[in-house]
This record gives C-alpha cells, structure tokens and sequence, in this order.
C-alpha cells in the first residue's frame, strides 16, 4: 500500500473510532464554556501569526481550524488554513472537570500557499549535456496529517497546548518540492 493511501486509510480510522466511541457513550455538550480561542507564540516570534479556534463536541472530542500568515519573507508557508479534529485519551490530576483536556491525537489537513524552488533540466542541444536552472516560485499545496499534544486548562478559563506533528502535501504542483508541512507550537488562549 503506498503512503497515500495508508494516510487516508489511517485519518479514516482515527475519525471513525473517535465518534464511535463518543457516540457510544456521550451527548454532545451544549452547556459551559466549550469555544477556545489560541494563539501560536513561537509562530509568531519567528515570523509567522497563527491563530485557532476550537469547539469541544464531546468530553473527548474536538472541532478546530487553524489560520496563518507570514510577514517574514523566510518563511515557506504565506497563508495557510488547517482544520483538524482532536481526540483526547487521558488527563492529569486536576483536569478530570474540563472536557477537551490532556493528551491527545490529532487529525488535520493543511491548504497552503508556498514558496520553493522549482528546478527546471535543459538540454543542450547536439552536445547532450544538461543545464540545471532554478527560480523561486509560489505554489499550492493540500494534505493531511497527524499530530500529538497535551492540553491544560485552568479554572479561569486559560488554556495553554503544546503539540508536534506533521502531514503530507498531496498536490503535485509543489509535491516534489514540498513534500511534507509542519503542524506544531506551543499556543496560549482562552475558552469561552
């Protein structure tokens, strides 16, 4: 099976195992602070403001998009968008009140506005040699991913993540030059 179809097979999986589990189990929540708003903070000394918002469904599920752009021109990504579901396992003493809360898994896709270096081969003619030429160019590029975090939240409504991950950029146009994306920082925010 190549990787494709193993990443798509197992975003599948994640998804169906987590709303069978809540399904099972749990109500969606309707009642109590469950938006969150967050902030990436080493995103944004480095360059790059990245903001999300998150809406807890179940003691253990999550719905969020995360939304980026880049003033720093060394950086790859300009705009990027990346919703993702988060499926939260266990939680530390003192968080067992807060629904959302502790390690999870994440699933994400990203949508991505690049810039890479697009090599370009040219024959030279009857001698038979080649000429490597290269030139910056922008490019779209779309995948899906994985990440792990934790979660803490306090009594005042803060909350504070940290997580790593990444995904699979899955559009040819930048493919061979952006393979992959990276999904992590350590975000501050509030749940309201």
């Amino acid at each position: 099976m190549n990787v494709k179809k193993w990443m798509l097979a197992a975003a599948a999986l994640l998804l169906s195992a987590s709303f069978a589990s809540g399904a099972k189990a749990q109500q969606v929540l309707t009642e109590g602070p469950l938006n969150e708003v967050k902030i990436n903070l080493p995103m944004a000394l480095a360059g790059n403001i990245e903001l999300s918002y998150d809406r807890i469904l179940l003691e253990d599920l999550s719905l969020g998009v995360a939304a980026s752009a880049a003033w720093e021109d060394s950086y790859p990504y300009k705009l990027a968008v990346m919703p993702y579901t988060r499926w939260f396992f266990w939680k530390h003493r003192g968080q067992d009140e807060f629904p959302g809360a502790g390690f999870f898994i994440e699933v994400n896709a990203g949508f991505f506005d690049c810039k890479y270096t697009k090599i370009n081969t040219i024959s030279n003619g009857m001698n038979g040699g080649l000429k490597i030429d290269s030139e910056d160019a922008n490019g779209f590029g779309a995948g899906l991913g994985l990440a792990i975090g934790w979660k803490w939240i306090s009594k005042s409504g803060f909350v504070g993540e940290i997580y790593t991950g990444a995904g699979r950029n899955f559009v040819s146009e930048t493919n061979g030059d952006v393979p992959a994306y990276i999904r992590s920082g350590i975000s501050l925010g509030y749940r309201f």
